[in-house]
């Protein structure tokens, strides 16, 4: 058997072995409602002895270890819970983590004012924008580009580099 067949032969071996182990596994994204039923069917109760993300404890065992914003966290989300007076699921889709991201790189992330000149700078954008085209995510997304290549301090960076000099 040469060297190459060997080879494949393990890699296909690995890949059996592989899927195998996870067999019975019942992925989050797409089964998570049935891995649900099933514990539910099972006689165990939801958020009392079903724990999807995260165990009761965790936020407890965070602070422990060293994270100090858990609180401040959980007020600004309750704040902003009241203020709404509705929570809104895209509020916690991953992509809003990636609208924050490019507002900081926008204004710029060395000081306390440009993550705000970045948000007020993504928010007239997106308005504007979204008022003259479908596609306005892949202008903000070429603005970002063009920002991040020739302004890496974002706006406000660049604005305070043009007045001190």
């Amino acid at each position: 058997m040469t060297k190459t067949r060997l080879f494949f032969l393990l890699l296909f071996a690995l890949l059996v072995a592989a899927r195998l182990c996870h067999l019975e596994t019942l992925w989050a994204e797409e089964t998570l409602p049935l891995a649900a039923a099933q514990e539910m069917r099972a006689g165990k109760v939801l958020y009392r002895d079903i724990w999807f993300d995260k165990p009761p404890l965790a936020p407890v065992l965070y602070a422990a270890l060293g994270g100090e914003a858990v609180w401040r966290l959980r007020l600004a989300g309750a704040l902003y819970a009241l203020l709404n007076n509705f929570v809104d699921p895209r509020s916690l889709y991953w992509t809003q983590s990636g609208n924050f991201v490019i507002m900081a790189v926008l204004g710029g992330m060395r000081s306390f004012w440009g993550p705000l000149s970045g948000a007020a700078i993504y928010v007239v954008l997106q308005d504007y924008l979204s008022s003259q085209t479908v596609n306005w995510m892949s202008f903000i997304g070429m603005i970002f580009v063009l920002v991040v290549l020739f302004f890496p301090r974002g706006v406000l960076g660049m604005i305070r580099r043009k007045v001190m000099s």
